[in-house]
C-alpha cells in the first residue's frame, strides 16, 4: 500500500506449536503542518483475540499536544471505522504527563467485528508535537552522536533563490513531462519575495 513498507516473513510450525516473530526498525518522523505523525498498519487479516498496539512516546523537550485518530482505511475491503469517528478508535487508552505519553489500543473480538469483519482495521495514526519555547531547539546525544532539532515558529517567510531546470525533450514524453502540474502550483504559490529562475532544457538551453 501507498506509504506503507510490507515486511514479509514465513516459517514451518509443527501442529500445536506457537511461534513469535519480532521485528525492530527505526522510522524517521516527518513534521508536517506542525505536528508530528506516526502510523501503524492494524490488519491482521482476520478476527483476533489477542490484538494489542502499545505506543510510548518520550520527549525531553515536553508534549504540546497529543491526539489518536480514528482508524483510516484506504482500501475497499474492510470499512476500517469505529463506534465513533470523531474520535480515537474503541477501547484506546492515553495516560500521558509532560514528557511521556502511552497509548494502548487493545479492542476484543466484538469491537474489532464491528470495525470490520474480516480483520482489516486499518491504520492506527497518532499525531503529537512539543513544546518549543526554548529559540535554539532540541539537542539529543546517545551512543557518541547527537542530533540537533530547529524549528522554530512564528518567523517570517525568508527570500529565497531557486532554479527550476525543466526537461521538455524527448526523453521526457510521458508520465514525466506531465508532472509539470507540480512545477505550475510551485509557482503560483510563490511568495515575491527573493529570486525565481527557470530554465527550459529541449535541443537548447533557454534561461
Amino acid at each position: 500500500e501507498k506509504g506503507t513498507e510490507i515486511f514479509r516473513a514465513s516459517a514451518v510450525i509443527p501442529s500445536k506449536d506457537k511461534a513469535a516473530f519480532f521485528l525492530s526498525y527505526e522510522e524517521l518522523l516527518q513534521r508536517r503542518l506542525g505536528k508530528y505523525e506516526h502510523s501503524i498498519s492494524v490488519r491482521p487479516q482476520q478476527l483476533s483475540g489477542r490484538l494489542s498496539v502499545d505506543v510510548n512516546i518520550l520527549e525531553s523537550a515536553g508534549i504540546a499536544s497529543l491526539e489518536v485518530l480514528p482508524l483510516h482505511n484506504s482500501r475497499q475491503r474492510g470499512s476500517g471505522r469505529g463506534e465513533d469517528d470523531s474520535g480515537p478508535p474503541p477501547s484506546t487508552v492515553i495516560n500521558q504527563n509532560e514528557t511521556f505519553a502511552n497509548i494502548i489500543f487493545k479492542p476484543t473480538v466484538v469491537q474489532q467485528a464491528r470495525i470490520a469483519q474480516n480483520g482489516i482495521l486499518g491504520d492506527f495514526i497518532i499525531r503529537y508535537d512539543v513544546n518549543r519555547e526554548q529559540s535554539i531547539g532540541d539537542i539529543q546525544v546517545l551512543n557518541g552522536y547527537f542530533v540537533h532539532y530547529f524549528a522554530p515558529k512564528d518567523l517570517p517567510p525568508l527570500p529565497k533563490n531557486v532554479v527550476f531546470v525543466l526537461d521538455s525533450s524527448a526523453s521526457m514524453v510521458g508520465t514525466k513531462l506531465r508532472q509539470d502540474i507540480g512545477f505550475s502550483l510551485a509557482v503560483q504559490n510563490w511568495v515575491p519575495k527573493g529570486y525565481l529562475d527557470i530554465s527550459c532544457v529541449t535541443l537548447q538551453v533557454h534561461v
